[in-house]
């Protein structure tokens, strides 16, 4: 019986491999491997391990102002600052400020939209407190992928004060290895601001482990974590990042596995793949380019045009390049001699968001519910371009430009209803 039991607990165990190895988005082809050992030894000889933490030393920018004149309820208070790429400083909104004490975290406070943060100390406290800064918040935790956190050791403040302390102006050292990181919170930044710029309730977003570095950028819905191998490659990046928030923002079938931008799969994995780099073009490029196109994704195919797919690349709504484009072709402002602007891409995502489909002729049938005629014969160009038909659904009452009347078709809540069956059964995907 002990022999059978064991056997059983086997094969579970091997069944849950399989299935998690072909529900990870593994894009292996969007950015060439990296050297983690390499990269991992670069972190280690940077910082000290103190339990679970990763602790390396902040980069001041300027020297702290010291005590101002006094006051009843005196602030420990400071900036911090992340620099882009471009060596271009940002507030690093939403990281953590913690004030430090033998035992642990005192007190801890968030860094606001411009950089700026103040902790107000208890009174009682006395002696040499350290304050120190994290960049893992309510949306994303960054981690090594030893499964340690990272954080950084800014200045040092001796209590009690009796007048605001500024300690000036802090950031990562992005010449460092373990500096890097913070081009993955601005790439992230990027995303969540897109949201708010086009009007997108987040309260869905679930709090998702970010792991680097790592040799291959992938999601893996099982524990909803994103590895990423390049902490410069903001269009991998909130790909990846667009896997986790189609994983609890939608509700689709299950899609994953090895696969190259420009080769023909199945629509399902086209849609899962190209709806995240569609995500990525919304947070970082701009609607009106008529050259909008990728930085890091593919290498061997850049740049990759969001305007512009090459006649070789698969046809059809089962490439995600295809895909891509011809979510881009609807709600950008660069009007071609082949297609014009649609819809606002607010519409569009408010279509799909909380909705149960499978590819993009799903996200089609969802989308051109909210069109009037007019809006759909654009959008159908725009779908033509990008080598994608889709006919008239049966029994569909279009309506007119300007009428509100809501769409309905026949078979379609019981079309939801079936989608929304298959979605609960798949393990990796939150409904």
């Amino acid at each position: 019986m002990q022999s059978i039991s064991s056997s059983i607990i086997t094969i579970l165990a091997l069944c849950t491999s399989v299935l998690h190895a072909a529900s990870t988005s593994h894009d292996s082809d969007l950015s060439p491997k990296r050297s983690a050992q390499r990269l991992q030894a670069g972190i280690v000889s940077e910082g000290r391990l103190v339990g679970r933490t990763w602790l390396f030393p902040a980069q001041a920018l300027t020297e702290p102002e010291g005590s101002s004149e006094k006051t009843t309820t005196p602030l420990i208070k400071g900036r911090l600052l992340l620099t882009d790429t471009h060596n271009t400083a940002h507030p690093a909104r939403l990281a953590k400020v913690m004030l430090m004490g033998a035992a642990g975290i005192i007190s801890e406070t968030v860094v606001a939209a411009d950089g700026a943060w103040a902790i107000s100390p208890k009174s009682a406290l006395e002696g040499s407190y350290a304050l120190r800064f994290s960049l893992n918040n309510r949306y994303w935790m960054l981690r090594n992928t030893d499964g340690n956190d990272y954080a950084w050791e800014g200045p040092k403040v001796t209590l009690p004060i009796d007048g605001d302390f500024d300690t000036g102006d802090w950031s990562l050292d992005s010449s460092l290895a373990n500096g890097q990181v913070g081009y993955i919170h601005l790439s992230f930044l990027e995303a969540l601001d897109s949201f708010a710029r086009y009007g997108i309730d987040i309260s869905w977003w679930r709090q998702v482990t970010t792991v680097w570095p790592d040799q291959d950028a992938y999601y893996s819905p099982s524990y909803h974590a994103v590895h990423l191998s390049n902490p410069k490659a903001w269009d991998v990046n909130i790909h990846e990042l667009g896997h986790s928030i189609v994983a609890t923002g939608m509700r689709v079938p299950s899609a994953g596995g090895q696969h190259k931008l420009d080769e023909c799969y199945s629509a399902n994995l086209a849609g899962s793949e190209g709806f995240p780099t569609f995500l990525a073009a919304l947070a970082h490029l701009d609607l009106n380019d008529p050259d909008a196109k990728f930085e890091y994704l593919v290498p061997r195919r850049a740049p990759i045009k969001v305007e512009n797919v090459p006649s070789d690349v698969c046809q059809g709504d089962n490439n995600e390049w295809r895909v891509t484009s011809a979510l881009g072709d609807i709600v950008d402002t660069n009007n071609d001699d082949k297609d014009v602007s649609v819809i606002s891409a607010t519409r569009l995502l408010k279509a799909l968001f909380g909705q149960s489909f499978a590819g993009m002729k799903g996200a089609w049938r969802l989308l051109e519910k909210q069109l009037d005629a007019q809006e759909s014969a654009a959008a159908k160009a725009a779908l033509r371009q990008n080598t994608i038909v889709y006919a008239d659904r049966p029994g569909v009452a279009r309506r007119a430009a300007g009428d509100t009347t809501a769409w309905s078709h026949p078979d379609w809540d019981g079309h939801q209803q079936a989608i929304t069956a298959a979605v609960i059964r798949e393990d990796n995907f939150v409904v």
